[in-house]
């Protein structure tokens, strides 16, 4: 043994001394899906340090927006997918709470132009940062931004919604450029890179635990291998599905009404 270490110890000081630290990421490129979800564009918070109006909204997408670019530079991704998973608006119809009708920061038509160009400048900034070789903008509707008082399932009345006019606005400005769009109604699958992952807003058979068992049998009715939703405010993270919150944080109907934060 000591012959033997003689040997090689030099060789062996010599591969220590030159070593260099590896990257963690061995393997770049591919593809970015980044959610957005529960924005509740004409919602306003002021509780406990947490102040939400429109203004805050779009400094909180413009710092995720830097998020996305800084996760790009980390892992070299050629394609980005931003996909909305409804509830970017607030309804006044979609839950006639009148808590929620008195702290609404304006009319609806309003809120809406706003947020309508908030979306834009997110995805423009992502898409000429010219960090990504593609962009496309994935889509669906939640709950709360109806324009019904029942929450439809049928195509026709899921589409009376805010989150459905606003895909279809994002669909005729981007549509001319080079951000693609594919927007769905209640459930959409997205393909990216081999996986097939699927959309929901995750108020539609989905509880809040997100257990493996129905997470499992909604994946195999769309055949898709992965899931995203949001609805209800707090993330969630497993093997086979994640849960975003929303950009609002705690509000007094989740603090005070249900204790949550």
């Amino acid at each position: 043994y000591l012959d033997n270490f003689a040997s090689v110890a030099d060789e062996v000081r010599n591969a220590i001394e030159c070593r260099s630290p590896r990257s963690a990421r061995v393997i770049r490129g591919g593809t970015l899906l980044a959610q957005v979800t529960d924005v509740h564009f004409g919602a306003t918070v002021k509780r406990d340090g947490n102040v939400y109006n429109t203004n805050v909204a779009s400094r909180r997408l413009a710092a995720y927006a830097e998020e996305i670019l800084a996760l790009q530079a980390q892992t070299g991704a050629s394609e980005l997918g931003i996909c909305l998973t409804g509830d970017i608006f607030d309804s006044k119809i979609g839950k006639m709470r009148t808590d929620k009708v008195l702290h609404s920061e304006g009319p609806a038509v309003w809120s809406f132009s706003m947020g309508l160009e908030i979306i834009k400048q997110f995805v423009t900034e992502l898409a000429e940062s010219e960090a990504f070789g593609s962009v496309t903008l994935y889509g669906i509707v939640g709950n709360e931004a109806r324009l019904t008082m029942e929450r439809g399932h049928g195509e026709l009345m899921a589409t009376e919604s805010w989150d459905c006019l606003l895909n279809a606005d994002l669909a005729a400005h981007f549509g001319p450029t080079d951000v693609e769009c594919d927007f769905g109604v209640n459930r959409h699958v997205v393909e990216a890179e081999g996986w097939r992952v699927l959309l929901m807003h995750g108020d539609q058979g989905l509880s809040a635990t997100c257990n493996q068992k129905e997470c499992q049998s909604i994946l195999g009715l769309h055949n898709a291998d992965f899931g995203m939703s949001g609805h209800i405010h707090n993330p969630l993270v497993t093997g086979h599905w994640i849960r975003s919150g929303s950009l609002i944080g705690t509000d007094s109907y989740a603090g005070e009404g249900l204790n949550l934060s």
